[in-house]
């Protein structure tokens, strides 16, 4: 867990993988869009990304994030711990985001 990219890579398979063989709403599944999405913040935080390789990691964090916090919600209920700790990361990812694209323009 130490190494963010080696985390974000495994994740992927690993989420690529289970959607073949569980259904999609799992807690399971959720985690690992959690860790993925997680993961590439950590990367992205470190500056290991070109510009259009941030751009792109922080859409596939929305994405990871937004589905765990989906999955986590529907779940465990709203209220749950871990949906507010979902939630807020992806709150971060979006902010991110807003901010890149208020600088491009």
């Amino acid at each position: 867990l130490g190494d963010p990219e080696r985390l974000a890579y495994a994740s992927m398979r690993l989420i690529a993988a289970r959607e073949q063989v569980m259904p999609l709403g799992t807690p399971g599944l959720a985690t690992l869009y959690a860790s993925h999405g997680s993961a590439l913040v950590r990367l992205l935080r470190a500056g290991r990304f070109s510009a259009a390789g941030s751009a792109e990691a922080l859409g596939q964090a929305e994405q990871s994030l937004a589905a765990a916090c989906s999955i986590r919600a529907s779940c465990l209920g709203d209220e749950h711990p871990l949906v507010a700790a979902t939630a807020r990361a992806l709150a971060d990812v979006r902010q991110r985001r807003r901010q890149r694209a208020g600088g491009a323009t």
